[in-house]
């Protein structure tokens, strides 16, 4: 995993999916572990956060993709439709 993190530059480490139930215990020791491999973890400390155990949290993603503009301006949204429709 250190080496993904040097490679991608990523101050951030989410332990999601089936990780997520194990996220308590693996935490800390995951962060300890970044800490030694990361080469810029003496500048910048890699971070490891616990996500949810959710194991679709890119397709749960995507679907919010088409209702951001929605849930951004509802009433722009609703005014479109009311225009298309007539």
């Amino acid at each position: 995993m250190g080496g993904v993190v040097n490679v991608l530059d990523v101050p951030t480490v989410v332990l999601g999916g089936h990780l997520a139930d194990l996220g308590a215990a693996l935490a800390d020791r995951v962060q300890s572990g970044l800490a030694e491999r990361v080469l810029a973890s003496r500048w910048v400390p890699p971070v490891v956060l616990v996500g949810s155990s959710d194991i679709s949290p890119a397709a749960t993603g995507a679907a919010y993709v088409p209702l951001e503009g929605l849930l951004a301006d509802p009433g722009s949204v609703l005014a479109r439709g009311r225009a298309a429709a007539y």
